[in-house]
């Protein structure tokens, strides 16, 4: 089961360990999930280390307008072959909950 928040804590810690291949984040098959979630761009601005999370109501209601977007992504990926077919129900389902 793929566990975003949990990807983002391992990629940290290996950044924080010394890991400098951040191209290998960027395009490597197994990350495609945690590159479309909300909060990953912050992440990589923040040179890969977490972000407390200081949302108000309303940027959390503009995040609720992106499920669109959230779900273009994700058929994209499925479309590039970077998720099968049951990947893709899987966080379509999740998207929708």
């Amino acid at each position: 089961m793929e566990q975003p928040h949990l990807s983002m804590v391992h990629l940290s810690k290996a950044v924080e360990h010394g890991f400098k291949d951040f191209d290998k984040i960027k395009t490597h098959d197994a990350l495609a999930f945690v590159r479309i979630q909300d909060g990953f761009e912050d992440f990589v601005k923040n040179g890969y280390k977490l972000v407390k999370d200081s949302k108000t109501p309303d940027e959390n209601t503009e995040e609720t307008g992106d499920l669109l977007e959230q779900l273009q992504k994700l058929g994209e990926l499925r479309e590039k072959g970077l998720l099968t077919e049951e990947e893709f129900l899987e966080q379509k389902k999740k998207l929708l909950r």
